[in-house]
């Protein structure tokens, strides 16, 4: 009983001594992004033009050297997005790697999308500017490849949580093509699991 009492007694002071230690080297909370995976959701609005055609880069009706007829239509309009993605951290300069998945609703151009991107951000406190790089995959209505650039604002209200608007642009090219102009507004969660 004393040998378990007496290792008990050893281990409490192990504890109690390593604490201060363990807890100087905790990382302290900034608002930076560096060393950080995080979840976002984003909200927003968007005027797209699409046309969908039934073959790789037709523009419009035709008929081709073989006589096939191909016959395209057009989707114009504003449309409601909802994206949800991750995001991680890279390097110290305040950039980080997202995956997005989208949905397009509320509008006859109802679609889902796919985006791989890169964003830069400027800025240590609160407040920051950032310009983002996607490439894009439109699944529906019609399958195109693409790119997505934007610019925005962000302020990160915690070091853990954050909150951006963005404006951006996306224009694709396959089966028919896709323009569209968005303005966004997230909100994205963070840990910091990679320091």
């Amino acid at each position: 009983m004393n040998k378990a009492l007496m290792a008990a007694a050893v281990l409490a002071t192990a504890f109690l001594v390593s604490s201060p230690a363990a807890r100087a080297q905790e990382r302290e909370l900034t608002r930076e992004h560096d060393g950080s995976l995080g979840a976002f959701a984003t909200l927003g609005v968007e005027y797209s033009s699409i046309v969908v055609a039934d073959c790789f880069f037709c523009t419009g009706s035709s008929v081709d050297a073989g006589g096939a007829y191909h016959s395209a239509r057009t989707i114009d309009g504003p449309d409601a997005i909802l994206d949800v993605g991750g995001t991680m951290a890279v390097g110290q300069a305040g950039g980080e790697f997202l995956l997005r998945a989208r949905l397009v609703f509320l509008s006859p151009a109802k679609g889902i999308s796919a985006f791989l991107g890169y964003r830069k951000y400027w800025g240590k406190d609160e407040f920051k500017t950032f310009v983002a790089a996607d490439l894009m995959v439109n699944f529906m209505p019609t399958v195109t490849f693409g790119a997505r650039p934007g610019f925005g604002v962000a302020w990160d209200f915690s070091p853990i949580m954050g909150m951006w608007a963005e404006a951006a642009g996306t224009f694709g090219l396959g089966w028919g093509r896709r323009f569209g102009a968005e303005f966004t507004i997230g909100f994205q969660a963070r840990s910091y699991l990679l320091e």
